[in-house]
């Protein structure tokens, strides 16, 4: 119990961790070796310890998978200053393999906790002294890492020859796909941090995406104004209040998708032409947010993107239809009193 309550512990620092550094994960488990897994690698052949408790590793096992192969230094740095790493006993098998070849590619951390976390919390003194196995991977090497023990293939010299050339093409993508992820997003923001604010001027047509949807928002006295009008309606309260310090980043990501599917089928191109129909449906904006709240009490905890998509919901309610807003995440319920509201307004994002 010891060993599986420090196991859950970790499980729960390490998101923590990862959050105060603005690292975003695909999953993080934990685990406490089994009595029984304990047992035989105790008396595994070729192996010979004197204190097994100490010398075997991975008693406890954290593992980090991560979205992006660039992450992964970023987490190894807070391992580093986080825990009291053995180096030792550490690895990164990566290292391991020759020019010409292939396999699993995982970084391995043993580490104990360090002095002063201990001293900070004294509920963390229990496992003193404990090693623990922390591996940090991308989700593409845990697909190999999964596969290949699935099939019980350790190195390359144990795959049969009639299918070995499959899986080292297999492995090949999987390492060009994480390298290739790792470029694609230094180009996303690179284009994020290189649109200037200027772009949006009115009379300028930027296409619509993403990026420049949001640098919209940001920058665009339409949108600015629009966000003034909510925010002044009593029951709305900026998503940055409620709880943490910033909006999550998956909920605005989602808005600005919305969004940018809303006005495609609504056939605004640009956002020159997105600032028109905010410009347009300015004047009723209080009027359709009341409608939609209903009946007075409650609070909506919106951001900013969340907003402008309203905005657009009813500007243009002929093209964002009910079923627009359920595929989108909307509670049936929500999409309908949204939609009813934007059709007692009555605008047409098209036709203006």
């Amino acid at each position: 119990p010891r060993y599986e309550k420090f196991a859950e512990d970790l499980r729960i620092l390490m998101p923590r961790l990862l959050d105060s550094a603005s690292i975003r994960y695909h999953q993080i488990e934990s685990r406490a070796k089994s009595v029984e897994s304990f047992g035989q690698k105790v008396i595994r052949p070729g192996k010979t310890y004197t204190d097994p408790l100490s010398q075997i590793t991975d008693l406890v096992g954290v593992r980090v998978i991560l979205n992006h192969l660039g992450d992964i230094d970023r987490v190894l740095g807070i391992v580093d200053s986080e825990f009291e790493v053995d180096d030792e006993n550490s690895v990164d098998k990566s290292l391991e393999l020759g020019i010409d070849q292939f396999g699993y590619l995982t970084v391995h951390r043993v580490v104990r906790l360090t002095g002063e976390r201990i001293r900070a919390a004294s509920e963390w003194s229990d496992y003193e002294g404990i090693p623990v196995e922390i591996q940090v991977r991308t989700v593409l090497q845990h697909a190999w890492a999964t596969v290949s023990h699935e099939l019980q293939y350790k190195t390359a010299l144990d795959i049969p020859n009639e299918f070995k050339r499959k899986l080292i093409r297999v492995a090949g993508l999987l390492e060009l796909a994480d390298e290739q992820f790792v470029e694609v997003r230094r180009m996303h923001d690179a284009a994020a941090r290189g649109i200037p604010a200027t772009v949006f001027d009115a009379s300028l047509d930027q296409p619509i995406d993403l990026i420049r949807v949001g640098r919209f928002i940001e920058n665009s006295a339409e949108a600015e104004r629009i966000l003034k009008l909510a925010y002044g309606r009593p029951y709305v309260i900026p998503a940055v209040e409620f709880g943490e310090p910033t909006p999550d980043l998956d909920d605005r990501t989602n808005d600005l998708s919305s969004l940018v599917a809303a006005c495609n089928i609504s056939g605004i191109r640009t956002t020159a032409e997105l600032g028109a129909a905010l410009s347009r449906i300015a004047g009723d904006f209080p009027a359709f947010l009341d409608l939609a709240h209903g009946e007075p009490g409650g609070e909506w905890y919106m951001d900013d993107s969340f907003i402008i998509l309203l905005a657009m919901i009813a500007a243009c309610p002929d093209r964002v239809t009910v079923d627009f807003l359920t595929g989108n995440g909307f509670a049936a319920e929500s999409a309908q009193k949204i939609h009813i509201a934007a059709m007692v307004i009555g605008y047409d994002g098209i036709e203006g």
